[in-house]
């Protein structure tokens, strides 16, 4: 009865999920000329090309830290405490908090920035002749996210496998959309970037509602 309840839960929310998605997509056609002139796409594309040419064996440790931090961060956010907390350079590492973790906290590895973060909310204190340097280690940071991402999200992941995979893929797809758009928009100093996106997305999934629901009335018998 639980799952039924879930799924009823996160199959009304797709026109949403749709929406953010296409719309993120949308914005980052309109701003790629200002993105690819930037301090943050250089530093992505460095960090991606020194990841493939020598970094990948010597990272291990810290791409563990950093999915077992996303675990702890989240639990906390969900008001669990976190009891354990552990990488090592073998590439294990656990969390363990006083509840059970729901999907959120299990999938945050593989969608929160974790390292990009903090460095996007200091940008607007930073002083102006400091922000390139900053601009280019967030595109750094967010590098060492995707290429992350690409590294552990596979179907075998326990993380994965505990929340079902179309539900993970629906769930990591939409907030690397969110927080990607919410990391760019902080990037170029302008939050109305941001909260335009928010908006343009929930007036689209409203429609995408409306246009199921017509067409969902217009189906039954007279």
């Amino acid at each position: 009865m639980k799952g039924m309840i879930k799924f009823i839960f996160y199959a009304s929310l797709l026109p949403f999920f749709f929406a953010f998605v296409q719309e993120a997509v949308a914005f980052l056609r309109y701003y790629l000329d200002m993105i690819l002139s930037s301090w943050f796409f250089a530093g992505f594309v460095t960090y991606c090309l020194s990841y493939i040419l020598f970094l990948k064996k010597h990272l291990e440790f810290l791409e563990t830290f950093e999915h077992e931090l996303a675990h702890a961060i989240t639990s906390l956010l969900f008001f669990n405490k976190v009891k354990l907390f552990g990488a090592a350079s073998d590439g294990t590492g656990v969390v363990w908090a006083s509840r059970r973790m729901n999907a959120m906290i299990l999938l945050a590895p593989y969608f929160l920035p974790v390292f990009t973060l903090p460095m996007i909310f200091t940008k607007p204190y930073l002083s102006f002749s400091y922000q390139p340097a900053l601009d280019f280690a967030i595109g750094v940071t967010l590098g060492f996210h995707f290429i992350g991402l690409i590294k552990e999200f596979k179907a075998h992941q326990t993380d994965i496998q505990k929340v079902g995979m179309t539900l993970s893929y629906l769930l990591v797809i939409f907030f690397n959309a969110f927080f990607l758009v919410l990391v760019i928009s902080m990037v170029f100093a302008d939050s109305s970037f941001f909260l335009d996106y928010v908006r343009r997305s929930l007036l689209h999934g409203i429609l995408l509602y409306e246009k199921i629901t017509a067409a969902a009335l217009s189906s039954l018998p007279v």
